[in-house]
């Protein structure tokens, strides 16, 4: 065997040993990888759509439409995010997350804190970097697609010049409504988290709006299953807080969220309190995903269904103090 021989076997071993690497790296399976990755929901981006020589993206698996971002995007709910409207975010590929979120609550910074408080008088404007990095998202599919979603520049551009000082979604009514194991905390026990001021909280019974909002949100962690809470702001999204839906770098998965729920112990999918929705489309503001801070702990959650219980509305006021409160539970 002559030493060319020799090399060219050498390089061939070599080679062989970094595609396992990468398979090993960009092959990270999921528990339903399957039914996942046998999914055909890459569509072409619409500004792409009537050029030709485009790979055909409708072919293409959730990787491998990752791997064409560019002119390619994976969205296998179009029904609730019509493609052919205005799309007011840029989305771009972030890879395929395997769900292994472990529960953490959030953290509180005291010194981070502090300099905001100082650095941000009642009522002064933040920077328009902090202003951007403010309005980032990470999204995930029930798939664990996940996408960097942020404003496009001249949405981001007309916010910032002309800021209302206050702005509020009106709620809505609910339509007519349509009629194992215990869950308990770490510490074994009902969860409370404590309250700012005065608990001036109160049981009901009710199922009619406003309280037909509130949902009861469920999720998978190895650790087994928590709960929190969600409450309706449109047809079919919840808002709930960042620490509900990812925790220790991971997403949690098995999202579901029931309703008429008055009692922990009667959260069974087939119970008189009505069926579960599930969450097809996660969305966490970036922040929370690169600190854990409790400033950034907020998050929502797209139903599979309009489950018609009305919404309450949100919004925002520019007028309010600097001081950090988790509001969201």
């Amino acid at each position: 065997m002559n030493m060319h021989f020799k090399f060219n076997i050498y390089i061939l071993t070599l080679l062989s040993f970094f595609m396992v690497i990468n398979v090993c790296v960009s092959n990270n399976k999921r528990e339903n990888e399957a039914q996942c990755s046998s999914r055909r929901c890459c569509k072409t981006r619409k500004e792409f759509r009537k050029e030709e020589g485009i790979i055909n993206c409708g072919l293409l698996s959730d990787r491998e439409c990752g791997q064409h971002n560019e002119h390619c995007r994976w969205n296998c709910h179009s029904s609730s995010n019509n493609e052919e409207q205005e799309d007011p975010f840029i989305k771009k590929y972030r890879g395929i997350s395997t769900r292994q979120g472990s529960y953490r609550l959030p953290r509180f910074d005291p010194e981070d804190s502090h300099t905001n408080r100082r650095k941000h008088v009642h009522g002064s404007k933040e920077s328009k970097d902090e202003f951007v990095r403010d309005s980032q998202w990470i999204s995930m599919d029930d798939c664990g697609v996940m996408y960097d979603v942020e404003m496009k520049p001249d949405i981001i551009n007309q916010l910032y010049d002309n800021p209302p000082v206050a702005q509020f979604a009106a709620g809505k009514k609910m339509n007519e409504l349509n009629q194992n194991e215990e869950l308990l905390d770490e510490d074994g026990m009902k969860r409370r988290l404590p309250v700012l001021g005065p608990d001036g909280r109160w049981e009901t019974e009710s199922d009619s709006w406003p309280y037909s909002t509130v949902l009861y949100l469920t999720y998978d962690t190895p650790q087994g299953i928590y709960r929190c809470t969600a409450t309706m702001i449109s047809e079919r999204w919840a808002l709930t807080a960042a620490h509900c839906v990812y925790g220790n770098g991971d997403w949690y998965k098995n999202f579901k969220l029931f309703h008429n729920i008055h009692d922990c112990c009667g959260i069974y999918e087939n119970n008189f309190f009505g069926n579960y929705y599930k969450g097809i489309d996660t969305w966490m503001l970036t922040g929370y995903a690169n600190t854990g801070l409790v400033q950034y702990d907020m998050a929502m959650i797209e139903l599979d269904t309009a489950p018609g219980l009305g919404s309450l509305g949100f919004g925002y006021d520019t007028e309010m103090t600097s001081a950090y409160m988790n509001m969201i539970s």
